[in-house]
């Protein structure tokens, strides 16, 4: 069995890739610690799916799609 290991960057002390979709974990205004994807734009921030995304914790590359046998 193959594992994927996530490798994860402390932000911002480690600056990501600009422009495409990473895993970040980022705290929300009640406090929760969540996992999401989003992208780093050096002029706009953190952009998500649907919004912004604040308070980023740290970023990592998103794993490589299921290819089926």
């Amino acid at each position: 069995m193959s594992e994927t290991k996530t490798v994860w960057h402390k932000w911002p002390d480690e600056k990501p890739p600009e422009l495409i979709q990473l895993l970040v974990t980022h705290r929300t205004d009640q406090g929760e610690v969540l996992i999401d994807t989003a992208c780093f734009d050096p002029d706009e921030g953190w952009e998500g799916i649907i919004d912004v995304v604040w308070d980023v914790l740290a970023w990592a590359e998103l794993p490589e799609p299921y290819k089926p046998d």
